[in-house]
């Protein structure tokens, strides 16, 4: 993969956004899996650097669709780059 601790920081943001999209929309989690990052490298290098299937696993928990899940997290998580440890490592993020 690419530097360790771009992927612990991106997986943390990730979980954070998750975590609080949730608690912001009243779901309580009964485990940490349920809002366990996993990070892959998509094959089609025009998917992007790195990529999660987090939107779709957390968006039946939050009786939503995935996409709009997605697009909510993404928003998060575009709000909290400028002032995470991130900053400057994340050129885009797209559902």
């Amino acid at each position: 993969m690419h530097d360790g601790d771009i992927e612990k920081k991106l997986v943390f943001a990730l979980e954070s956004a998750v975590r609080s999209t949730l608690l912001d929309l009243h779901v309580q989690t009964s485990s940490d899996r349920e809002v366990k990052v996993e990070l892959e490298i998509p094959k089609e290098k025009s998917h992007g650097d790195l990529s999660s299937n987090i939107a779709l696993k957390a968006s039946k928990l939050a009786k939503k669709s995935p996409l709009d899940f997605a697009n909510i997290i993404k928003s998060r998580l575009e709000s909290n780059i400028p002032a995470s440890t991130l900053k400057g490592m994340i050129d885009k993020v797209e559902v």
